[in-house]
Order: structure tokens, then C-alpha cells, then sequence
């Protein structure tokens, strides 16, 4: 095993705030001239829960380590804006009157505890539903021809709208 320890400037989260389904964050970050001296951004991570903060800003710090992300080190903080999730991790697939649909696989003790706190602190109201590892599992055997679930989802309500089905009612 062989390490190697490189110097690089760092992100440090100075305060983050829900608005909405996104998060705020308050970051202290290596400045476009210098790494040595910091400048504070505000970013607004389109992604729920703390450990997509811990993720996202871990890819940054990663990014910043590159050659390229040192050249453009305002870039790649401005790259949280638009960060997107891995399909099927609190992964929003609409709305429906007001409230937001969202689809998390989480079938792991920790994952699940982090999308139930998530949703108890940046969702208000809405029906839970979910499935028991058993339950997943079957379905995955029922639909093998399912590739990707959120696009099975919309064209099952796409079939809905078409057919004059209105679940908003």
C-alpha cells in the first residue's frame, strides 16, 4: 500500500439551509487568483439531504485536486448548481398537486435512515410508501425488462393523461 499526500486547497461548508427540495450552501473555497486566499460562495445544491452535501462537496475537493479543476476553481464551485443525482436516489419525478414525487431505492439500513431524514426535514406532508426487501426484489423478478423505473413511471402517467384519468381530483 503506498500513500501519497498532496497539498490542496480546501471547501469548507460555513452554513446550509433548505429552501424548497434544494439546499443553500455558504461555502469557503480557494479564490480564482490564488488558492491561498478564500473567497465565501453561495450555492444552491439541487439535491436533498445532508449526505448529498457530504457527497457533492467531496467530488468538489476531489475536482480541485486536478489540473484542471485548479484552473478554474470558481468552476467547479459553480458546478454544484447543477449537479444532478444517481437515478433512484431521492430522485424527483414530479409533482403533483404542490407536493413533490420522488423515487429512493434505498434498501440498506443507513441509506434508508438518511432518506427518512431527509424527508422528515425537507419535505412537508405527503404519503410515504414503500416495500420491504422481499417485496423489491419480486418485483425486480416480475420485471426483469425494466431499465430504468422513473421512465416507466412517466409513461404510465403520460398513458393516464392520454386515457382522461385525473388523480389530482
Amino acid at each position: 500500500l503506498i500513500l501519497v499526500a498532496i497539498a490542496v486547497p480546501s471547501i469548507r461548508l460555513l452554513a446550509a439551509r433548505t429552501e424548497g427540495f434544494d439546499q443553500v450552501l455558504h461555502l469557503r473555497a480557494p479564490g480564482p487568483l490564488h488558492p491561498q486566499q478564500d473567497v465565501e460562495y453561495e450555492v444552491r445544491l439541487p439535491l436533498a439531504g445532508a449526505f448529498q452535501v457530504e457527497n457533492a462537496l467531496l467530488a468538489a475537493g476531489l475536482a480541485l485536486a486536478t489540473p484542471a479543476g485548479q484552473a478554474d476553481r470558481p468552476g467547479v464551485i459553480a458546478a454544484l448548481n447543477h449537479l444532478t443525482g444517481v437515478p433512484g436516489r431521492m430522485e424527483r419525478i414530479g409533482e403533483a398537486r404542490g407536493g413533490l414525487c420522488l423515487v429512493d431505492y434505498a434498501h440498506k439500513p443507513g441509506a434508508l435512515t438518511e432518506v427518512l431524514d431527509t424527508l422528515d426535514h425537507q419535505v412537508d406532508g405527503g404519503v410515504w410508501g414503500g416495500m420491504t426487501e422481499r417485496e423489491r426484489r419480486a418485483l425486480l423478478r416480475r420485471r426483469p425488462d425494466v431499465k430504468s423505473w422513473t421512465t416507466l413511471f412517466k409513461m404510465a402517467r403520460a398513458d393516464e393523461v392520454a386515457a382522461g384519468i385525473n388523480r389530482s381530483a
